[in-house]
C-alpha cells in the first residue's frame, strides 16, 4: 500500500513539472512590429508688407481758381495759388514684388501674432521747420522780394500764411479689397504752417488690416502770395518754389 501512495506522489510531482515547463514555453513567443511613414508638400506665400506709391511729384500752383478777383497778375493784393497733383497716392498691403493691391487673400501673409500686431499703417504729410515760399525773378534769379513765410500770420487780405492740403480719397478698404469701409482714419484737409507742421493723411489699425488693405487719394495744395509786397523787378515774371512736403509711411506699432 505504501508503494501505491509513493506512485501517486510522483505522478502529482510530474504534473507540476510539466506545467512549469509549459509556462516557460509560452514566455518565449515574440510579437512582430512595423513602421508607417508620412510626408506632405506645403507651399508658402510671401511675407506681407505695407507699400506706398505715387507720393513723389511736383505740384504746379496757378491763379486759375481765383480768377474771379479780376487779376491775372500780382498787383500787391493777396494772390491765391492752387494746384492738384496728377498722381494718385496708394498705400497698400502686398508682397515686396507687388505693384498694387490684390483681391487674392492668399497673395501674402502676416505670419504670426507679432507681425499681425504691428501690421497697421500710418501715412503723414510734413513740412520742414520755418516753411516758406521763395521767389526768383526771371531776370534776376536771386530776387526773393516776393518770397513769404508760412508762419500762420494774417495777410493784408485777411488770409492765413499757410499751405492748405486737401486730400480726395478715392477708396480706402481693409477686410475686403472690393468693399469700402470706415476703418481708415486721417484728415481730408489740413492747414500746414509753423506750429502745425504735420498731418496724418491716412491710418489703419492692425486689428482692421488684411492682406488686401489699401487706401488711395489725390492731393491738392493751396496758398496765397500775401498782399503788400513790392517786387524789386516790377514788370518781371517771378517763379516760386515752395517747401517740400515729405510723405512718410509708418508700418509698425499702429494698434487698435
Amino acid at each position: 500500500m505504501s508503494k501505491n501512495i509513493f506512485r501517486r506522489v510522483l505522478a502529482a510531482s510530474a504534473a507540476v513539472i510539466a506545467s512549469v515547463g509549459l509556462a516557460f514555453s509560452v514566455s518565449g513567443i515574440s510579437i512582430a512590429s512595423a513602421e508607417i511613414g508620412s510626408s506632405a508638400t506645403v507651399a508658402t506665400v510671401p511675407q506681407c508688407v505695407w507699400q506706398i506709391s505715387g507720393a513723389s511729384e511736383t505740384i504746379t500752383l496757378t491763379h486759375t481758381e481765383f480768377s474771379a478777383d479780376g487779376h491775372s497778375k500780382y498787383v500787391g493784393q493777396d494772390f491765391g495759388l492752387s494746384g492738384a497733383g496728377a498722381n494718385t497716392v496708394q498705400v497698400f498691403v502686398g508682397p515686396t514684388s507687388a505693384s498694387g493691391v490684390s483681391t487674392d487673400p492668399d497673395n501674402c501673409a502676416w505670419y504670426g501674432a507679432t507681425n499681425t500686431a504691428a501690421s497697421g499703417a500710418q501715412v503723414t504729410y510734413a513740412l520742414p521747420a520755418s516753411p516758406a515760399f521763395t521767389s526768383s525773378a526771371s531776370s534776376t534769379p536771386g530776387d526773393n522780394s516776393l518770397g513769404f513765410s508760412l508762419d500762420g500770420s494774417t495777410t493784408t487780405g485777411s488770409h492765413t500764411a499757410q499751405l492748405v492740403v486737401d486730400l480726395t480719397k478715392a477708396g480706402c478698404t481693409d477686410e475686403a479689397a472690393t468693399t469700402e469701409v470706415n476703418s481708415w482714419t486721417g484728415s481730408n484737409s489740413s492747414n500746414l504752417k509753423t506750429g502745425a507742421l504735420s498731418v496724418t493723411a491716412a491710418q489703419l489699425a492692425a486689428s482692421h488690416t488684411s492682406t488686401s488693405s489699401s487706401c488711395t487719394w489725390t492731393t491738392k495744395l493751396t496758398t496765397y502770395v500775401p498782399g503788400g509786397k513790392t517786387p524789386t523787378h516790377d514788370s518781371d515774371t517771378y517763379t516760386f518754389t515752395g517747401p517740400t512736403v515729405t510723405t512718410t509711411l509708418l508700418a509698425t506699432g499702429i494698434t487698435g
